[in-house]
Order: C-alpha cells, then sequence, then structure tokens
C-alpha cells in the first residue's frame, strides 16, 4: 500500500482499500479511517484509507500455533 514507516501518519499507521463507497464512507464516518485518494482500477472506483495504528488489546486473533488467542500486553 505504501503506508507504513514513511507513509502520511507516521511510523504507526494502517491502510486499507475497499471498492464501496458506502462502505468507505462507514469506515471514514464511524471508525476513525481518513480517505487518501480515489482510484481507478479497471475501470471501478478504489478508495484508498489511513489511519494511526494502535494497540486493540480486545480484539481475538487467530494464529496457526493457537486457533483463538486474545490480544493483550
Amino acid at each position: 500500500m505504501g503506508v507504513g514507516p514513511r507513509g502520511p501518519d507516521g511510523p504507526a499507521a494502517r491502510a486499507a482499500r475497499c471498492f464501496h463507497f458506502a462502505l468507505a464512507d462507514y469506515y471514514c464516518r464511524v471508525q476513525g479511517w481518513t480517505l487518501l485518494r480515489e482510484v481507478d482500477r479497471r475501470g471501478r472506483t478504489g478508495y484508498i484509507m489511513s489511519r494511526p495504528a494502535e494497540r486493540q488489546p480486545d480484539l481475538l486473533v487467530r494464529t496457526a500455533t493457537a486457533p483463538i488467542a486474545t490480544g493483550g500486553v
């Protein structure tokens, strides 16, 4: 995506893209994403978004060694 150590939001950033305006709008309004740009991908409009990375200790994480593990510090 090009967002990372030298991306628009500094060292800790997340990036996402989607092809549905309503979903991109939801991400921006409700989940705190910022729309960076709209791009044309094979005749479809793609929405490139970013937001600062942050810890999510209550997020369930699935890994190969532990089917479901809780986050935390």
